[in-house]
């Protein structure tokens, strides 16, 4: 018997297909990860919430970026300009996306250097950003000065990561921006799959941009999306924690939200 879906309580897996996608979802995570980091209001805080800005350095790490989100910007404003002529469009709703896409443009064509370019050259972020890739992290024998930058009042520490965190703008608004568009640009559909497989052929004249599979968190199933132009595959996997093994494949019937969206 298949199990019911509603849009309460539920686990979303989302599977980019574009590079523009893969970067605004990265981004998003740790965005949401600063964000609890600097609310926390610790030492620990601060050292996380440190630490998660370097992760977003590297996200923000190659030459183009600005570049391609103004081109993708642009592009987003030109497509959905084309849809004032349509009357069942909400005016009002549409003029207000048009212009937060013309203010963000106009942030980036006017922003000097690279986003981020203040952390990128600041020293000591530099002396931390090699450290990531060590075994176990960043310790204070490599990085004095980390060690004393904890010992500071949490007042001036968290003084200082909101600093650093305004070098960001504008790309969480960006982020954010860009992942409702894609979220809500298509009708979900609840879709019922046998023995924890579900495939389907797309449509390439009309590409998915991002797989959105909704699953009831209580079921402890998670989803495998593998998808590219033509086709679309989902295996549904029962979580398997503690024992250690490999998890497996269910055998029943699953049921499940499909959103293929298009923008």
């Amino acid at each position: 018997m298949a199990n019911n879906v509603s849009s309460e309580n539920l686990i979303i897996f989302e599977q980019p297909l574009n590079e523009h996608l893969r970067i605004c979802l990265r981004l998003e995570q740790l965005i949401l990860q600063l964000q609890g980091y600097l609310n926390d209001k610790s030492t620990n805080g601060s050292q996380m919430a440190l630490i998660t800005l370097l992760r977003l350095i590297d996200v923000m790490d190659r030459p183009d970026l600005k570049s391609k989100l103004m081109q993708m910007l642009s592009q987003y404003a030109t497509t959905l300009g084309q849809l004032e002529r349509f009357p069942q469009v909400d005016t009002n709703r549409l003029q207000s996306i048009l212009k937060h896409l013309d203010q963000l443009i106009s942030q980036l064509h006017h922003m000097p250097g690279r986003i981020g370019e203040s952390l990128r050259s600041n020293d000591f972020f530099n002396q931390l950003r090699p450290q990531l890739a060590n075994p176990g992290g960043i310790f204070f024998h490599h990085v004095p000065a980390f060690a004393l930058w904890l010992q500071q009042p949490y007042e001036l520490q968290a003084k200082e990561l909101a600093q650093w965190s305004e070098a960001l703008q504008p790309l969480p608004e960006i982020a954010t921006l860009v992942l409702e568009l894609a979220r809500n640009s298509t009708a979900t559909q609840t879709i019922t799959a046998q023995n924890g497989f579900y495939h389907q052929t797309l449509d390439s004249t009309l590409p998915c941009q991002l797989i959105r599979v909704g699953i009831p968190v209580e079921l402890g199933i998670y989803a495998e999306i593998s998808a590219g132009i033509h086709r679309l595959s989902i295996r549904f996997v029962k979580a398997n924690y503690l024992a250690g093994e490999k998890s497996k494949q269910i055998s029943g019937v699953i049921t499940f939200l499909l959103t293929c969206c298009r923008f």
